[in-house]
């Protein structure tokens, strides 16, 4: 088998590979940052809906376990000092990451096992080695974060590649567009092993470097919403279009049962995900205060943890509302969806962080939605992919604190309106969102691009 393919320079070449026949059934290789991630709980929905159907996966970790937790929103150098000296990580809180962690493949950024690796691949294939490691700093030299995190992990990645030559893998996937895709790309420039990668929110928007290289030479992309499909082609070429694909992110709608209709005299709003700057909590505590002028009784709930915790625990005092808000801290999904039980709504005021994040289509607003739980979110990336406004739950411009808080009014008080925006929810996620219908999508494309 060979791969046509381009060198460092954007010259065609062809590259033999070392991939044997396909004579066992389809293999994959995961390829995420850090796992498992608290936040990316459909990581894990992923990889048990593919164990569901026995399909073989395993999992490779660019970073060890000691950088399992989230640090969503970490600087440059906050991420460098983290390496060097790891913080404490508990273990995860819930079964199906406890099994995965369990069989995950980790490994030091450097070890005895990584040097060897190296001369491994220099002594059997130095031009593939050379070239790929000069494609990585030609394609990454304008971005800092991309170069220096990729030289960092090119070691580790290139023991990743002699595993899953070892392992006989047939397809690499990679969960996001940064440092996860480019490890996919690094291998298969040094095995040849066909990959993709999908697309989620930030790591498409933020940093173009080395996107049209690594949609190039994937077999194919998903984009959990148009919106990203849409900016990929943009920021890369429209030759590409027939290998981008729209698969949303699902959840386990069996696991998310319509909740009974509360009637408790103050509206309790949730809000869920990691406490930073993109998630727009400060929105939701301002509008809190707005409501609370209005003499509306009103209580916020915020799960997750973050950066921006001491933050917005201190705009909470300075609004005066600290006794009307809780934060819960991490909690595990059984957890999650206890409090949304308990919701009288939930609030999801994304917006467009200082430094370029921005989110894809919040899961959170699938669980939501699948629960019967009213929803009000703001205009976003992919969202009114997954809620029409005035249908399936209320929009609001990103940053608009009054236009939120009237929103959170409107379903507090028209209940009957907020009722069928929840039932017409439920039935969007079920009919679009569902993971199981998604995930056979996603398994059909591995199967026509597995090494055969």
């Amino acid at each position: 088998m060979s791969v046509l393919t381009e060198d460092s320079a954007g010259s065609r070449i062809d590259l033999a590979t070392d991939v044997p026949p396909r004579t066992t059934p389809m293999k994959l290789a995961y390829i995420v940052s850090r796992f498992p991630k608290p936040t990316e709980t459909f990581i894990l929905s992923e990889l048990e809906a593919l164990r569901a159907r026995d399909v073989r996966v395993e999992v490779f970790s660019l970073l060890d376990k000691q950088h399992a937790t989230n640090r969503g929103g970490s600087s440059l150098r906050q991420k460098f000092v983290d390496l060097v000296r790891p913080r404490k990580v508990d273990p995860p809180q819930h079964t199906e990451a406890v099994r995965w962690q369990s069989r995950a493949h980790y490994s030091p950024l450097f070890s005895l096992q990584v040097v060897l690796s190296q001369f491994a691949f220099l002594l059997q294939h130095p031009i593939r080695y050379t070239r790929a490691l000069a494609s990585l700093v030609a394609r990454c030299s304008g971005s800092l974060r991309y170069l220096s995190s990729g030289l960092l992990l090119f070691p580790r990645i290139v023991l990743i590649a002699r595993q899953l030559q070892q392992m006989r893998i047939t397809h690499i996937h990679a969960h996001f567009a940064n440092n996860p895709a480019a490890a996919a790309f690094i291998i298969h420039r040094l095995t040849g092993l066909p990959y993709s990668f999908t697309a989620h929110g930030s790591d498409l928007h933020r940093d173009h470097h080395m996107l049209k290289q690594k949609i190039r030479d994937a077999a194919f992309v998903v984009c959990i919403s148009q919106f990203n499909r849409d900016w990929a082609l943009r920021h890369s070429d429209t030759e590409f279009a027939e290998k981008i694909k729209v698969i949303h992110c699902g959840v386990d709608t069996s696991a998310f049962k319509p909740r009974r209709s509360t009637t408790a005299e103050v509206t309790r709003v949730l809000q869920i995900g990691t406490l930073h700057e993109v998630k727009g909590q400060s929105i939701l505590l301002e509008a809190c205060a707005e409501l609370m002028k209005q003499d509306v009784r009103i209580e916020c709930h915020f799960v997750g943890e973050g950066p921006d915790r001491p933050l917005l625990e201190q705009l909470c005092e300075s609004l005066n509302i600290t006794d009307r808000v809780t934060f819960h801290g991490y909690q595990t999904p059984r957890e999650i969806r206890s409090h949304l039980a308990s919701a009288d709504m939930l609030a999801c005021p994304s917006i467009e962080s200082s430094d370029g994040r921005r989110e894809g289509i919040p899961v959170v607003l699938m669980e939501a939605m699948a629960s019967g739980v009213p929803v009000i979110a703001s205009s976003l990336s992919g969202i009114p992919e997954l809620i029409d406004d005035e249908v399936e739950g209320l929009l609001f411009k990103p940053g608009r604190s009054r236009q939120l808080a009237d929103g959170i009014r409107f379903l507090s008080e028209d209940t009957a309106r907020a009722t069928a925006f929840a039932e017409a929810a439920r039935a969007k996620v079920l009919r679009e969102f569902d993971r199981d219908q998604n995930i056979d999508a996603l398994i059909d494309l591995f199967e026509e691009t597995s090494t055969c």
